[in-house]
């Protein structure tokens, strides 16, 4: 459990309690890194929502309001690509384009065509989930120092 994950939940605007329940839930089972595995079926027991339809829409628009980033997990079982539980990542510092501490996530910036050598202002593409998550546990691992 996160407690800044937790607090930052509390804090942030929502739609709906069902969106802040998902959220509270998913910073609830979050680790340091503000991640967490969570099935459908697990967020079905410790919210009470019955329907995965009814998570999966208020998943997509927490997602949508750049509150968390979904990574789909896929292992291999006797040959065949088997989907597991998805990945969820807590935008506690905010979205990757804008990291303030404040616990809003801003929309990123339109930057201009410059090249910057600082990885913190240097946008990156939302398909590339593997370049995100090594610049989250750079930031991470900077301000822990």
């Amino acid at each position: 459990m996160s407690i800044p994950a937790t607090v930052w939940a509390w804090n942030n605007e929502v739609c709906c309690s069902t969106e802040r329940l998902l959220l509270l839930a998913l910073a609830f089972r979050s680790d340091d890194l503000n991640q967490c595995w969570a099935s459908f079926s697990h967020l079905r027991e410790i919210t009470c929502i019955k329907s995965d339809t009814t998570i999966a829409k208020y998943l997509d628009a927490l997602e949508k309001k750049e509150l968390i980033v979904r990574r789909h997990r896929y292992k291999k079982v006797r040959g065949l690509t088997v989907k597991t539980s998805n990945m969820y990542h807590l935008c506690v510092d905010g979205y990757p384009h804008a990291r303030e501490k404040s616990g809003q996530p801003k929309k990123p910036e339109k930057q201009n065509n410059t090249t910057s050598t600082n990885p913190k202002q240097t946008p990156l593409p939302k398909k590339d989930k593997t370049q995100f998550f090594e610049e989250i546990r750079k930031i991470l691992r900077g301000s822990k120092s």
